[in-house]
């Protein structure tokens, strides 16, 4: 899948206007961000770091070790 390449060919085809496309390009990745994060959600072997908790080096200091 390569996000945009329907939308910018349509576009370009005369199919559609180009705020269109932006629309239609903005709508079906919000759509695949959604789908890539039920997937991940669903593997016990992803763990979460919320950084909003923590500072940066401490974030990736817990990826290297596999820690969360």
């Amino acid at each position: 899948m390569v996000l945009g390449f329907n939308e910018i060919s349509g576009y370009l085809d005369g199919k559609y206007d180009l705020e269109t496309a932006k629309d239609m390009l903005k709508m079906n990745t919000r759509r695949f961000a959604k789908r890539q994060l039920t997937w991940f959600n669903s593997d016990p072997r992803i763990e979460w770091i919320d950084l909003s908790k923590i500072n940066q080096t401490r974030a990736v200091s817990q990826m290297v070790k596999g820690v969360g």
